[in-house]
């Protein structure tokens, strides 16, 4: 994307393309234009498809080393005494319009890191003045689409590893819907980051829920390289159900005592107009791991997986929630029983080493009302 603005730029200031360029921004092409047309298509017809039901679309989460493979990645800028500046994807001693000698500079625009899985990317890239023009065009994308009524596109941000970052980049997004006369749409973190797991109270008030990414949650929990054929990489862990917990309970905690709304809260907004919070949980564990998949379904609102697994975890479902039905009617519904039960089985005590359930009483009576039961202490 960022090559995509250089190019329009140069042909915009009277510069010129090679013709490897030529070859792929055909004649009348803005390619900034063409770029965020494109993703509006995409964008909108995923949107248009699910319609009036939400889609949640991540914003790209490319690492450096992955962008580094794309055209354009690396390209060369050509200064020509005849003809001006111009834009190459190879090196050239002389002009590829009039044959004279050119000054060549190569530009690399991903840099080089130890640990692209840790370096710049997700949210730290789209406030980086390297990026954010990028970044605007993903969100000039989404607001073509709500222009033609696909408001149920909800954007959702990946990596985000400090509350100002996060501030930071809602506000960017707000900002730019306001300017259209749009209303903000919801706003979804990705919960991949410990920070997240660990100060939940602090990234609450910029979002509207939160997706967890359990591969890159799992590697920065654990400090395991994901891709590493030694270690082995395993998401159904305590430590990564703990913080999942944390969040999950700060977020519906957070509903209950600003709302009164105990349980899902799918499309629901307060009397101040904010979303009510939503948790959903990303990637392949839901339906390879059916023991984490119980857990999930104590702590989550939804979850999603991959298209070819959607039948087979439908059935996981439905059995996960038989299951925890029984277990509600075995404790007598009482939360405190449901509580110590679900620690027991998840695993899941205070970090202090107190004994005590690491599953809250509020997690058993959202459990119940999620499942359609009335607690014991709340019967007539």
């Amino acid at each position: 994307p960022v090559f995509c603005i250089k190019a329009s730029r140069v042909r915009s200031e009277g510069g010129f393309w090679a013709p490897e360029v030529e070859e792929i921004f055909p004649p009348g092409v803005d390619p900034r234009e063409e770029w965020t047309y494109r993703l509006t298509l995409g964008m909108g017809l995923i949107a248009a498809s699910f319609y009036p039901r939400e889609v949640i679309l991540r914003f790209s989460d490319f690492k450096t080393n992955e962008y580094a493979t794309l055209i354009g990645a690396v390209h060369y800028e050509l200064e020509c005494p005849r003809c001006g500046k111009g834009l190459a994807l190879k090196p050239y001693e002389k002009c590829p319009r009039c044959g004279s000698q050119v000054k060549t500079r190569k530009v690399e625009l991903e840099p080089k890191e130890a640990n692209p899985m840790m370096g710049w990317r997700g949210v730290s890239r789209y406030l980086d003045p390297r990026f954010r023009e990028a970044f605007m065009m993903e969100v000039e994308a989404m607001i073509r689409c709500h222009k033609k009524g696909l408001t149920n596109l909800i954007p959702m941000f990946p990596f985000v590893r400090h509350p100002e970052e996060a501030k930071a980049v809602t506000d960017l997004v707000r900002e730019a819907f306001e300017r259209e006369g749009l209303k903000p749409p919801k706003m979804i973190f990705m919960a991949e980051v410990p920070s997240i797991g660990l100060v939940p109270y602090l990234f609450n008030p910029y979002c509207d829920g939160y997706s967890f990414g359990t591969n890159d949650y799992t590697q920065l929990i654990t400090g395991t390289d994901r891709d590493s054929p030694l270690l082995p990489f395993n998401e159904d862990i305590p430590a990564v159900r703990m913080a999942i917990a944390t969040v999950a309970d700060s977020a519906h905690l957070e509903n209950y005592e600003k709302y009164g709304v105990l349980g899902p809260a799918e499309g629901m907004a307060g009397p101040d107009g904010r979303y009510l919070k939503e948790l959903g949980i990303c990637g392949q564990a839901p339906s390879d791991l059916p023991g984490f998949l119980k857990f999930l379904a104590v702590y989550l609102d939804y979850v999603s997986v991959n298209p070819d697994a959607v039948m087979r975890t439908l059935e996981l479902l439905v059995q996960v929630e038989e299951e925890l039905r029984e277990l509600c009617e075995r404790c007598g519904r009482d939360p405190r029983k449901i509580a110590l039960e679900l620690s027991r089985e998840f695993n899941l005590w205070d970090p202090f080493g107190r004994g005590e359930p690491g599953v809250s009483e509020f997690r058993a009576r959202w459990l119940m009302a999620k499942l359609g039961l009335e607690p014991a202490d709340e019967k007539a």
